[in-house]
């Protein structure tokens, strides 16, 4: 199972996706305006009606943090 989060700039989650999906298989996810979609690791879900209120608790108390990004200077183009 894979699980998806779509997220806004702020790292709120918004909602929370579960994908049942054989290994190697690609899938693109379309989100509203303003909302970015990254697949969530290390999430430790059963897949069953009980994850339902895990689920929320997950979008309640977590949020995506902003990836690490390592400043270098770049030439401007003209």
């Amino acid at each position: 199972m894979r699980t998806y989060l779509h997220f806004d700039f702020e790292g709120t989650i918004h909602s929370v996706v579960r994908v049942n999906a054989p290994a190697g298989a690609g899938m693109m996810l379309a989100s509203r305006a303003g909302l970015s979609v990254a697949e969530a690791e290390g999430v430790k879900l059963k897949g069953d009606e009980t994850d339902v209120e895990r689920v929320r608790a997950l979008a309640k108390t977590h949020m995506v943090s902003p990836p690490v990004v390592r400043p270098t200077p770049a030439r401007k183009r003209y």
